[in-house]
């Protein structure tokens, strides 16, 4: 795998030095987050799958439920059924996820199941809103609008696996499901993050939340990590910044009298060492807030998975342009998300890509 640069490592040892010193006041604090996030988006782009299966950082979210309100005549002309199908997961943009909970903090300030309370939100959870995670624009908020787009286009967390590079256990499905591969950055890197975002909720110049805030709108990060399967649900709680719902994805109670598994340990596990769910070999779960990956834009992949097949055929996805400029009447509806072949094809041993 390529190693961290001496840059990287550089701007490392700066962020920790605001950190000890709380220097959430200067300006140059802010420019010191900058420039480290600068430094992650260049390593992040000289990374590959094979580097970060191998590292233990690469995530595998295999999605499996169509949206079937869409006519994709246009995209499926051939009328295939299971490429309508791996439309159906991508296009599935408007899931009304009914939400039974409410969420409250514990005694470690850590979110987790409260009272009940039924409701439905929005959920994207297919293809096309993986992409739409990678617009930073849709999660940047301001002091004129406190609340991003996130909750309006259900842009939430999402559940994946990350993989063992000693061997990994997925579900196995008799039917072909869209994946998505995203590396995570490193450990070091993620806890950073989070020692910072913590910090900036305390106080400090605007110019140095307004950096916390740019950057959390484009660092990939795991939420929660367990060696097992949390459970994990969503529940909706009332923003103390905005007064309006917001959504969590909390640690449920499936295995939470397993040490090592509470809400604390899997919150724990992902913001000091994702890696220490590592090394049971079993289906291990981590929620992924996923956002933009590097300036070059090249992860996460999606590939279909076909039954009883161990290799990845790896497929772009579309979103549709803006509708054409007329001058006059409705402009022509521009169509649905779609997606393509890319040619290659991902080996499930290793993740290195080969042409198909």
């Amino acid at each position: 795998m390529p190693p961290p640069t001496q840059e990287l490592l550089d701007a490392r040892v700066a962020i920790t030095d605001i950190i000890a010193e709380n220097k959430t006041m200067s300006e140059e604090a802010a420019q010191r987050i900058v420039y480290w996030h600068q430094q992650i988006k260049i390593w992040q782009d000289s990374d590959s799958l094979s580097d970060a299966f191998a590292d233990g950082r690469l995530t595998f979210r295999q999605m499996s439920h169509p949206e079937k309100k869409y006519n994709y005549a246009k995209e499926n002309p051939t009328k295939d059924p299971t490429r309508e199908k791996i439309l159906g997961i991508i296009n599935n943009d408007s899931h009304q996820k009914e939400v039974t909970n409410t969420a409250v903090k514990n005694d470690d300030d850590v979110w987790v199941l409260g009272g009940a309370r039924r409701t439905r939100i929005r959920l994207d959870a297919g293809g096309a809103g993986i992409v739409r995670r990678m617009d930073p624009q849709n999660f940047m908020r301001t002091t004129e609008a406190p609340q991003s787009s996130k909750f309006r286009l259900g842009l939430h967390a999402l559940s994946a696996s990350l993989l063992d590079p000693a061997g990994y256990v997925l579900k196995r499905y008799e039917e072909s499901v869209l994946v998505v591969l995203m590396p995570l950055p490193f450990p070091d890197d993620v806890r950073l993050f989070y020692e910072l975002r913590e910090l900036s909720k305390t106080g400090g110049c605007p110019s140095f939340q307004n950096a916390v805030v740019v950057m959390a709108s484009e660092f990939t990060r795991p939420q929660f990590a367990s060696s097992l399967d949390m459970g994990a649900q969503y529940v909706v709680v009332k923003s103390t910044r905005t007064g309006q719902d917001s959504v969590k994805y909390v640690r449920g109670t499936k295995n939470n009298t397993v040490q090592g598994q509470s809400p604390t340990d899997c919150r724990n596990h992902a913001r000091n060492n994702y890696k220490a769910i590592l090394g049971n070999q079993t289906a291990n779960e981590i929620t992924i807030a996923y956002r933009r990956c590097g300036n070059l834009s090249r992860f996460p992949v999606f590939a279909v998975s076909v039954p009883k097949a161990t290799d990845l055929n790896e497929v772009s996805i579309a979103l549709p342009g803006p509708p054409r400029v007329q001058k006059y009447g409705t402009p022509p509806p521009v169509g649905n998300p779609n997606y393509a072949s890319t040619g290659f094809v991902i080996s499930g041993t290793d993740f290195s890509k080969r042409p198909g």
